[in-house]
């Protein structure tokens, strides 16, 4: 890797450290069994994938970002951690998304929303390609202040067909997650 690109990952580990039990929260909100196939947007380095790959080393992730550039940095991540064969690497976004519809267990994305046009059509995406009873997990920041940080999210899941199941505060206020299920019967 070259400097650059260790220093990019350097920062973003900096910037997110106060929100240090995002990752294992969002890995609880998947209910990861052996076997689930996972996909995890706005992938970035692969922070998400390498945690899930940690925890349970019997599923597959997919990491699907729009930068190639951060996809090279992840490649080298997922090459330095051994879990090469556990983690696919994928260039698209989360608005067209290049899977077959109930293509997965889980998906999860995590500061990502805030980077996408049309969040309703990429939860519509999200549905489309989750299993019936597969969960989509979500980790924003929430920014201070707001009393209610989620509900315009949790407005747009329902809306996408989503059972929203969970939604609670992380560090303090400053990010949060939201848990949802597709529901049985819908496609």
């Amino acid at each position: 890797m070259s400097e650059r690109a260790e220093s990019y990952v350097q920062l973003s580990r900096v910037m997110w450290l106060g929100l240090g039990t995002w990752r294992a929260a969002a890995v609880e909100g998947l209910e990861l069994k052996p076997g689930h196939s996972i996909l995890d947007l706005a992938t970035a380095f692969a922070e998400l994938p390498l945690e899930m790959v940690r925890r349970e080393p019997q599923i597959q992730v997919v990491g699907l970002d729009p930068s190639r550039q951060k996809l090279a940095i992840a490649e080298n991540e997922i090459e330095r951690a051994g879990a090469e064969g556990l983690i696919q690497l994928v260039p698209g976004n989360a608005e067209r998304l290049p899977f077959a519809s109930e293509s997965f267990d889980g998906v999860s994305m995590a500061f990502g929303m805030h980077g996408v046009s049309d969040q309703g059509q990429a939860l519509r995406e999200m549905h489309r390609v989750l299993r019936p009873g597969g969960r989509l997990v979500l980790v924003e920041m929430s920014g201070l202040g707001r009393c209610r940080p989620f509900e315009g999210l949790v407005t747009l899941m329902k809306s996408a067909g989503l059972e929203v199941v969970q939604t609670r505060p992380l560090s303090f206020g400053v990010g949060g997650l939201s848990v949802a299920q597709k529901r049985w019967g819908e496609f």
